[in-house]
Order: structure tokens, then C-alpha cells, then sequence
């Protein structure tokens, strides 16, 4: 029995619509059916086999409907490189990946239930040119940002977009902001996020992606820049817990850099960054198969980088027990800013003098908020408090964003407390390097 004839009898109702062959948004004439989750998962019919990932997970397909509704199907089973073999293998998608692709490709309920299946499953939207898949992986994305996701959720997101080509300030908008320009991210349309067509079932409820004429990968970017943009608003506001995660020795340099050289960190203390870019030179060092030396951690990290440290915002006890004890420093960098730090006479370094200005000026008060992707994000920007969002059973999502505030500031409190508070010895410590910057120099 052909196809056409196999669905016509499996649904119930056949309701004809148009269908995009392409993700372009050019629709064609009505061609199938709205809905084929009876064939999915389905061997009925199938005539093509995917063997995807390592461990090869078998999947049975229906070329019409894969070619009818993805370019990419449409060039490998019907172009004019296409293998006549009907089993096919996939080796760099992951297996629920490609499950989740197909469920999506089939109209049927995308299932999202882990961060590492949701970053996989971007993957494969992007290699597919799935611009709704991308936007469904984006919101849930969105709603599972906490202290021990985000920096993996940033590292893949800078495959597919590039923060560095746009100010931080140039993005700092709500849901009602106007339409930006080429390139900036930007809140999606409240007819995207309501939309007919697929369901993601995420932990915070369903959220709407456009229907299958609006796959425009493009507008899929845009949806990657505001997670990118959430995912460094949550590092401000939560840095410390952020920065003591594993995952940041995962980072690229730049990406990296870019965390180094905000100015809106709420850290309490400058060794807190100082700590983790050491740790990132270790393991660095570990990947390109370098000696552990001083020399070649500098190396990896970079001046850049290094001077990304507020080091002059630091005690002498603090920078004692890391910067000057780490060798990423050299003697010449030690003399200078241990002379800043005790309020000594210093003599003007050239090499330093661009960047010492930096080293002593406090980070900001994070201002900015999140773009609303998903119920997390928008609670934040709505200004609902933790009592309003846990009527609605997202109580996690609100406290995981606002709750930073209240820690950052009994952090600055503490530390506040601390310094009136020095003791004895911390002043006997401070002779100490007194004396120590004068043989130095």
C-alpha cells in the first residue's frame, strides 16, 4: 500500500495544511496530512533505516514525510547525491537526539528532560536546520538555568553564536522591546512563544514553538543570543557559586575571557576568579600535554585574561595567598600592585600602565535582566516575587534567579565585618610585606 494511502486509513481525521519542504518559510501546496504520529516510531510504511550515534540506535523513517518537511532529508534521500542504500548511518548525533529531531519532524510532543539531552538535541535541530526545534531546545534550556548547568549551557551556545560581536549593553531589553538590529538578540514575539503548532514538555510547563512554516534558522540564532544573554545574567548575579563548578576548567579561553572581563561579577572576594582561571590553567596545560611550570600556565591563559583580576581591590593577606604565590605573576607585576596595595610609591611601569586603572575599580551592581524565554526568565523580568511564583509552582525557577541577591549582599556584609574587624596578626602580615615590597624593589 502506498503512503498516502497508509496514513489516509491510520488517522482518523486527515486534515490537509500547508507544508514547508524547507526551512526557509516558503510554503508549498497542501501536500500530507497535519499530523503523523501514528507512523512515528512506526515500521509501517517505512522505507529508510537511520543507524545513529556510536551505538548505532535503529530508526525507522518514511522518506515522503522526511523529505516533505526538512531541506536537509529532502537533499539526502532525494537529491541528486543520494544513496540508493536504505539503511543510512548518522555518527555524530546523539541517539535521543535524533529521536527528539524525528518526533518533531512527525509532529509529535518533543520530550526534553535533561539539560545534556536538550543541548544534544540543539545540535541536531542545528545540523537539520530545525529553526522551531532550536527555539523549543533554547526555552526549555531557559527554564533549567541554576549554578551547576549554566556554564555548560554557555559553553555549547557559543558554538551557534558569538557574544563578543555585540556590547553587552546593546541587549539589555524586555518582551515588549522593539525589533534590534541584525545580529543583536532579542525577546521572542509573544506569537512565537504561543504558537500553534509542536509542544516542548518542559518541568515549568508547555511552551509553543512556531509551526513548520516558520523555520527560519536565522530567527533560531537570534533565540541562542538571548539564552547566551540569560546565561551570562545569571553568572553576574551568582558568580562565586558559578565559578567553583568544575565545569569553568571546560571553557574556551575566550569564552572564558569574556566571563574574566565583566563588569558586573558579584564575587565577594577578586581571588575567587583569581582561583578558577588557576584551575582552568591547570587543566589546560593537562589537555595540550604542557609541563605544569609557571611559565607555560601564563602562557595558556594569556595576559588578557590574567589582567582581568581586580587585583588592587584585594587585601595583602588575600593576594599573598594566590596571585603572588601562584608564579603566574612576574616579579615586576608582584612589585607593582603589592606597592598599590599598601599605598607605597610605585614607579610607573608602561607595560602595566593601561591596565592598572582596572585592576582598582569595583565591579557594578548587576542592572540588567534576563530576555523572558520560558517562565523562569519572565518571572524575573515581571518583577513577580518568590510568593507569586511558587502559587504558580515555579518556585525554583524565581529563587534560582533572585535569590542571588540576598546572598551577595550578606557576602558584602561579611566582608564589611571582616575588615573592621582585623586582627593583630593581619597587621604584623601587612609589616611583613612592607618590608618584603622594599628588598623586591
Amino acid at each position: 500500500m502506498c503512503l498516502e494511502g497508509l496514513i489516509g486509513r491510520r488517522l482518523v481525521k486527515p486534515v490537509t495544511v500547508l507544508m514547508c519542504p524547507s526551512d526557509t518559510g516558503a510554503c508549498a501546496s497542501p501536500l500530507l496530512p497535519r499530523r503523523w504520529d501514528s507512523l512515528f516510531d512506526s515500521e509501517a510504511g517505512s522505507d529508510v533505516v537511520f543507524l545513529v550515534g556510536p551505538e548505532q540506535w535503529r530508526f525507522p523513517g518514511h522518506k515522503a514525510i522526511l523529505a516533505a518537511t526538512n531541506p536537509v532529508f529532502q537533499a539526502m534521500l532525494n537529491g541528486p547525491m543520494a544513496s540508493q542504500d536504505t539503511t543510512i548511518p548518522i555518527e555524530d548525533v546523539d541517539g535521543r537526539a535524533f529521536d527528539n529531531l524525528l518526533r518533531y519532524l512527525y509532529k509529535e510532543s518533543v520530550q526534553l528532560q535533561s539539560v545534556s539531552t536538550a543541548l544534544h538535541t540543539l545540535y541536531a535541530a542545528f545540523k537539520y536546520q530545525c529553526g522551531g526545534l532550536v527555539k523549543i531546545c533554547v526555552r526549555y534550556l531557559d527554564s533549567q538555568l541554576d549554578s551547576s548547568s549554566v556554564l555548560e549551557v554557555y559553553r555549547h551556545l557559543r558554538i551557534y553564536y558569538n557574544p563578543s560581536v555585540l556590547p553587552h549593553s546593546d541587549i539589555q531589553h524586555n518582551s515588549s522591546s522593539s525589533q534590534l538590529s541584525s545580529g543583536s538578540p532579542s525577546a521572542p514575539p509573544e506569537e512565537d512563544i504561543v504558537g500553534m503548532g509542536h509542544t516542548a514538555q518542559v518541568t515549568d510547563g508547555p511552551y509553543q514553538c512556531l509551526p513548520a512554516c516558520s523555520e527560519d534558522i536565522t530567527d533560531a540564532m537570534s533565540y541562542c543570543g538571548a539564552l547566551q544573554h540569560n546565561c551570562l545574567e545569571y553568572i553576574d548575579m551568582h558568580t562565586k557559586e558559578v565559578l567553583e563548578q568544575e565545569k569553568v576548567e571546560d571553557l574556551d579561553l575566550e569564552g572564558l575571557r569574556i566571563i574574566a572581563e565583566r563588569e558586573t561579577l558579584t564575587i565577594p572576594l577578586e581571588s575567587v576568579l583569581f582561583d578558577a582561571l588557576v584551575r582552568w590553567c591547570n587543566r589546560e596545560c593537562k589537555r595540550k600535554r604542557l609541563e605544569l611550570s609557571a611559565e607555560n600556565k601564563r602562557a595558556v591563559l594569556g595576559e588578557e585574561t590574567l589582567y582581568a583580576v581586580r587585583y588592587l581591590l584585594m587585601s595583602s593577606e588575600e593576594f599573598l595567598a594566590g596571585p603572588m604565590q601562584s608564579g603566574l605573576l612576574n616579579q615586576t607585576e608582584v612589585n607593582v600592585i603589592l606597592g598599590y596595595i599598601l599605598h607605597h610609591p610605585v614607579h610607573e611601569n608602561p607595560h602595566l600602565a593601561k591596565v592598572i586603572p582596572q585592576m582598582r575599580t569595583p565591579r557594578k551592581k548587576p542592572q540588567g535582566q534576563p530576555i523572558p524565554l520560558s517562565q523562569r526568565s519572565s518571572i524575573g523580568v515581571c518583577g513577580h516575587d518568590i510568593v507569586m511564583s511558587e502559587v504558580d509552582g515555579s518556585a525554583s525557577g524565581s529563587a534560582r534567579w533572585w535569590g542571588g541577591r540576598k546572598s551577595i549582599k550578606k557576602a558584602a556584609q561579611k566582608q564589611k565585618k571582616q575588615k573592621n574587624q582585623r586582627s593583630t596578626g593581619s597587621r604584623i602580615m601587612e609589616y611583613v610585606f612592607t618590608a618584603l615590597s622594599w628588598v623586591f624593589d
